[in-house]
């Protein structure tokens, strides 16, 4: 395949690496096994100069080349293309895939993912007034982040929500954390057409909402995703716009994004890695590091795979924990079950 007739971004690429170290550009895995080790060699080296080529000069100066997989396998694909323009076969080993399979793993979606919103976040944002629940527009985007956040809930879901869909009822509990009985109110949300509603035969889905409580020893905000519902259902009715069939929200979802991101800059906190997804990642963080089950978890943010999982980044109290585990151990070599070996220790002087 001579790639000199080609212009595919991909070819071009492949063209620079091959003049970087003197190789031949044309393709040909030949007729060998050692033939095909060869050129798969090479092309996994191009992936790897990929990810270890800087640009030198210019306002990107130093950054890597590219950080995604979905540009590695771009480029990639232009080269197979070309090459059987070139009437060659496309026939790496095993090795290619191995290598692209890393590069996902590094560059990936997954790495990615927006960063979670704590409450700790949100109780700044209500002392700093970063997001004034005073005003239509600031009430408004404070209650769907509460609603993201407390029902794992993806921003799309929150948006289509119609106010029949919301019902808030008062609860009777046999008491929370062993105190005693008490009596809260908690919303449930009817989800229609949901992401997942194919599992459920197209059926709703339903989440509850409970009240907040903040904890004992924190200085928790007052804002409850429940309350501030009410507060927006009560500004709907006065500007008669409540009506069971309509929308509960009639902020666009690139609108609640700016007001998201604006807020989180008010309180120092850079945006970038932010966006509406950040309220459901952020309960599903808060929920795995106080302790719930990952069937917990699943089945609460109505997930049918351990996809969540990718969201929940590292908590240091996680960490400290299961660091504990191990610094408390007691076992010795008898401990172990069927090691097959007796060892003896013996004690010199």
């Amino acid at each position: 395949m001579n790639t000199r007739k080609t212009t595919a971004t991909g070819v071009k690429n492949w063209r620079n690496f091959c003049r970087e170290y003197g190789l031949d550009t044309y393709v040909s895995f030949g007729r060998s096994l050692q033939d095909r080790e060869v050129m798969t060699a090479r092309l996994a080296d191009w992936m790897q100069w990929n990810t270890e080529r800087r640009v030198l000069s210019g306002a990107n100066a130093g950054n890597l080349a590219m950080t995604s997989a979905d540009s590695f396998y771009a480029y990639l694909a232009a080269l197979i293309r070309a090459t059987k323009e070139a009437r060659e076969e496309w026939n790496p080993t095993i090795t290619l895939e191995e290598m692209m399979q890393r590069i996902k793993k590094q560059f990936g979606t997954g790495k990615k993912r927006k960063m979670p919103i704590f409450l700790s976040m949100i109780d700044e944002m209500e002392a700093t007034r970063a997001i004034d629940v005073r005003n239509r527009g600031g009430l408004q985007a404070a209650t769907i982040l509460l609603i993201t956040i407390f029902g794992l809930l993806r921003i799309s879901e929150v948006i289509n929500l119609k106010w029949k869909d919301v019902k808030i009822e008062v609860l009777r509990t046999p008491g929370y954390r062993n105190s005693s009985p008490d009596t809260v109110l908690i919303m449930t949300l009817t989800l229609r057409n949901t992401k997942t509603a194919r599992f459920n035969e197209g059926l709703p889905e339903y989440v509850v909402l409970c009240q907040r409580r903040p904890h004992v020893n924190s200085r928790g905000g007052s804002w409850d995703p429940i309350e501030l519902t009410k507060a927006w259902r009560r500004v709907k009715e006065m500007e008669r716009t409540f009506h069971n069939e309509k929308k509960v929200f009639d902020m666009p979802k690139d609108e609640y994004r700016k007001f998201l991101k604006r807020s989180l800059e008010k309180i120092g906190i850079a945006s970038n890695s932010y966006g509406t997804h950040s309220g459901r990642i952020g309960g599903a963080t808060m929920m795995w590091e106080g302790g719930a089950s990952d069937a917990e978890i699943m089945k609460f943010g109505r997930w049918k795979s351990d996809s969540w999982k990718v969201y929940c980044r590292q908590v240091k109290t996680k960490c400290l924990a299961m660091s504990r585990l191990m610094g408390e151990s007691q076992l010795r070599t008898g401990s172990l079950v069927g090691c097959g070996v007796d060892a003896t220790i013996e004690l010199t002087e």
